[in-house]
């Protein structure tokens, strides 16, 4: 699963979500998700977590601006493939299919097709 980060209609960036991994998103260099050039985004300002096909997305509390999804303000919620939420100017929206943890455990094994008589 990938965040395609937008403005002006441009991809400007792309993030990788990860299966049960956290991705920090904000203005500074140090963020995991670093945007630059988007004056309504705080150096730390969402978490994104990706579970299934959905990914949470949270605000952090110490963020100065709001996060924007369908259209109203929202500190925490959850987006699936092709929805999409807005901080300033910025679009970020979620695209693919979730990607296992490098954890994950390994396929099951085959499983014996049972016999009709």
């Amino acid at each position: 699963m990938k965040i395609l980060v937008k403005r002006d209609g441009q991809v400007i960036a792309t993030f990788e979500l990860v299966e049960d991994a956290e991705l920090l998103i904000g203005a500074s260099p140090d963020a995991d998700g670093y945007v630059a050039g988007e004056p309504f985004l705080s150096r730390r300002h969402v978490r994104l977590r990706a579970s299934g096909h959905t990914v949470r997305v949270e605000r952090i509390p110490e963020s100065s601006n709001p996060v924007f999804v369908k259209g109203k303000p929202s500190d925490a919620f959850d987006i699936a493939n092709d929805d999409y939420f807005v901080i300033g100017s910025t679009t970020f929206q979620v695209v693919g299919a979730p990607r296992a943890s490098k954890a994950a455990a390994p396929p099951d094994a085959p499983t014996a097709e049972p016999a009709f008589q």
